[in-house]
């Protein structure tokens, strides 16, 4: 799963100072957030500041920017009940 940070400075950033990954998602009323999502896949964002949004074909992560150190840790804890596949 991607980290903030060093990751998002490295981004193209729109108006509102959101990186987006994805060619299908629609933004609104949102700020500072990464958004990565599969093209094609149709995704809204409202009202969210200072998020990560993640999703793959079968994972899902939102979290606070302010938590990507934390990252690391939820990956953790999903190897340790799910096991390596899930990630």
């Amino acid at each position: 799963m991607a980290h903030g940070g060093a990751l998002y400075e490295n981004l193209s950033l729109d108006d509102k100072s959101n990186a987006v990954v994805g060619d299908s998602v629609f933004v609104y009323e949102s700020r500072n957030n990464m958004i990565f999502v599969p093209n094609n896949k149709v995704v809204v964002i409202d009202g969210l500041d200072d998020f990560i949004v993640v999703d793959t074909d079968d994972k899902l992560l939102i979290t606070k920017r302010s938590n990507e150190q934390k990252i690391r840790k939820f990956v953790n804890d999903i190897v340790n009940v799910k096991g390596d596949a899930f990630i």
